[in-house]
């Protein structure tokens, strides 16, 4: 059998690649941390105060007037 490709008898290489594995561990390791933070810190929704079904309709109405009058001023131009 042949000599290995890479052979590194000091142990230098594998030293660094041990280092390296370890350092992007911890930094994945650390991004799984912060992204399960972010997903369990999630704050209640507010209280929302419908308005009554009467004055909505009316808002809504009052709204498209106002977009249909922009909108023909929009194509008279």
């Amino acid at each position: 059998m042949e000599a290995p490709v890479f052979y590194d008898p000091s142990g230098r290489r594998r030293r660094w690649s041990k280092r390296i594995l370890l350092g992007l561990i911890i930094v994945l390791v650390g991004v799984a941390v912060g992204f399960g933070a972010t997903i369990l810190n999630v704050p209640p929704p507010i209280h929302l105060n419908w308005v009554s079904n009467a004055s909505s309709r009316a808002h809504c109405r009052a709204r498209s007037a106002t977009s249909a009058a922009a909108s023909a001023v929009r194509r008279a131009r």
